[in-house]
């Protein structure tokens, strides 16, 4: 299987901007599918584990760990809500934080975790696929597993 570095895992996701996006919420990661009016199979999406915050406007809304707080799902599923149909604007990736900027001032930050990933592990906490290959996740040290 290749694995994506950190700059492709950027580019693939920089040519997503302005495509339309649905969202999932699996427990507290996120599944945004690109291009999803006609048919959820083969689309691209980009899969996000925690953690992540998300932000209308400067307002923080909702992040990962409010996850089943008190056992409230449905409360921080509602908080999610703008997320399940909106246009990604643009993404930016600067010194490990990745941080997706989409309509309505909709803004979704996941922090640099490099701190949390020791040199044996691959995978970051974010990955891009192109909706026809196996899940492309970068690697922490941009090597192939070939």
């Amino acid at each position: 299987m290749n694995f994506l570095t950190t700059e492709e895992n950027v580019a693939r996701l920089a040519s997503l901007a302005g495509a339309p996006l649905s969202s999932t919420i699996v427990t507290n990661s996120l599944k945004l599918r690109f291009n999803t009016n006609i048919d959820q199979r083969g689309k691209p999406y980009i899969w996000i584990d925690p953690p992540w915050e998300l932000y209308q406007s400067d307002s923080l809304i909702a992040e990962s760990d409010e996850y089943n707080k008190d056992g409230d799902e449905e409360t921080f599923f509602s908080k999610c809500a703008p997320l399940y149909s909106t246009v990604l604007k643009c993404s930016t990736y600067d010194n490990g934080v990745l941080t997706l900027n989409f309509q309505d001032r909709l803004r979704l930050t996941l922090p640099a975790c490099i701190d949390l990933i020791d040199s044996e592990d691959w995978y970051h906490h974010w990955y891009v696929s192109d909706g026809t290959l196996p899940a492309q996740v970068t690697r922490s040290d941009g090597l192939s597993d070939e």
